[in-house]
């Protein structure tokens, strides 16, 4: 398994993902956008990804806000949110910057590509805003309904005419 992080610009930040893939395997395979929850790119999505990659993907754990690393205080995280659901410009761009990381690693089939969003990345409208343009992206949301039970919903994005 080979885990890298590649830094990459979007919306006048550097973030820092972290790329997974089994690289005993040859051959391009689907890719995976990994979406962190609301307070950042901790080893929870990591270790998401790392499974993915596990499983014949290929994954990227993107970061929206910066660093590669989790804001540690759970009231900034949510001030950064709320401006990106009042305006969604900005994480429109990190995510798409994102997608364009994954696409370009050689392993990818980049046109079989997935994004899974957790917690703040799980909100379906966010999802199909962000890649609404993007060509060959499956939006995979697990969404939360009690402490034991997840919905798993699947779109596929279709491009606009």
């Amino acid at each position: 398994m080979r885990t890298q992080d590649i830094e990459y610009k979007a919306d006048g930040a550097t973030m820092i993902g972290q790329y997974v893939v089994d690289d005993t395997r040859s051959g391009r395979r689907p890719g995976v956008l990994v979406i962190h929850e609301g307070l950042g790119l901790a080893e929870h999505t990591k270790n998401i990804a790392a499974r993915l990659a596990g499983l014949g993907y290929a994954a990227f754990a993107m970061d929206y806000y910066g660093g590669g690393k989790p804001i540690a205080n759970l009231a900034d995280a949510r001030s950064r949110i709320a401006v990106w659901i009042a305006d969604p410009t900005g994480s429109r761009a990190r995510a798409l910057a994102a997608l364009d990381v994954l696409k370009a690693q050689k392993e990818v089939d980049a046109t079989k590509l997935a994004a899974i969003g957790y917690g703040f990345g799980d909100r379906i409208e966010r999802l199909h805003q962000i890649f609404a343009n993007a060509e060959h992206v499956l939006v995979i949301a697990l969404v939360v309904v009690t402490a034991v039970s997840w919905i798993v919903v699947v779109s596929r994005v279709r491009r606009r005419p």
